[in-house]
């Protein structure tokens, strides 16, 4: 194994550690934040178009009563497939206590999709690097 292999081993799994830890950080610190929320019905009333390299995805944009009696709106935070067929559908919401600003859909996508794909990317980081210095080391190359 030469010096670039070497420090491409030992990088990949301290960045991926990073990653990863990072992601669960996030993670936990959504589910902090949502410990005692409120859960409500609301409706899909439009979808905000956000633009891309490949051109545009849909974010659904969401109404909903909040305990007070105030009407919140929001927009979910990932995007969504059919769009303006989505117009009308009911959705659950949550939202921390005395903070319907914070609300969200209560979909797991919704929620730690992003978290998620940090953790996964980051293991993925972590492992295959490894499993491929330990074989060039068992093999003797």
């Amino acid at each position: 194994m030469d010096s670039t292999q070497l420090l491409i081993a030992l990088l990949l799994p301290v960045l991926g550690a990073i990653f990863a830890l990072n992601g669960l950080r996030l993670m936990l610190k959504h589910r902090r934040a949502m410990v005692g929320a409120l859960e409500t019905s609301g409706v899909i009333i439009g979808v905000r178009e956000r633009p891309t390299v490949d051109g545009g995805v849909d974010h659904p944009v969401v109404r909903f009563t909040a305990s007070d009696g105030q009407m919140i709106e929001f927009e979910g935070q990932t995007s969504v497939i059919g769009g303006a067929k989505l117009v009308g559908k009911p959705v659950q919401v949550i939202y921390p206590p005395n903070r319907p600003e914070l609300a969200q859909i209560k979909s797991f996508g919704q929620q730690y999709l992003y978290t998620t794909l940090m953790i996964g990317a980051g293991l993925l980081f972590i492992v295959v690097p490894l499993l491929g210095a330990a074989y060039l080391v068992l093999s003797g190359q």
